[in-house]
């Protein structure tokens, strides 16, 4: 840590301050069941990715309902949050999916996939690495840079 910049170590204490807060956010959010092909919990999923958006202070998210998909069933909704911090300054783009495979066959599983667990320091859930856990690391990043320089530092 001594090599790194201050402000990003400044980003790394913020991160590690409030990781237990981080964990409990990622663990409801995983508890959603939102099944890919049954739709299950989808809606839900999707009202607590905008829920994540509007804590961070987006100027605008929404849930986009996209319809019927050419197949003839629902697809699923598309979030969007933006973040507006200075038109000039590059805009990123995160993209990433709140939908989990189904959890099928259960009896695989060493805990119920929608009850996150925790064994040897790593969290064991249907989604906690893909997608949930994925997209929830830069939205938490830009978390931690906002509530240190008051925006992140695009938009």
């Amino acid at each position: 840590m001594s090599q790194v910049p201050p402000d990003l170590a400044k980003v790394f204490a913020h991160i590690d301050e409030n990781i237990d807060q981080h964990v409990v956010n990622l663990q409801e959010w995983i508890q959603q069941p939102s099944i890919s092909n049954s739709g299950e919990g989808i809606p839900e999923s999707a009202e607590m990715v905008k829920g994540f958006f509007d804590e961070l202070g987006c100027q605008q998210t929404q849930v986009y309902d996209v319809g019927i998909t050419e197949y003839g069933t629902p697809g699923n909704p598309v979030v969007y949050g933006e973040w507006i911090v200075d038109p000039a300054r590059p805009t990123l783009l995160v993209y990433g999916h709140y939908d989990v495979q189904p959890p099928d066959p259960l009896d695989l599983w060493e805990s119920p996939p929608f009850e996150p667990t925790e064994r040897d320091g790593r969290l064991y859930a249907r989604g906690a690495s893909d997608d949930k856990g994925n997209l929830f690391v830069p939205i938490m990043a830009v978390e931690a840079l906002a509530s240190l320089h008051g925006a992140p530092p695009v938009n």
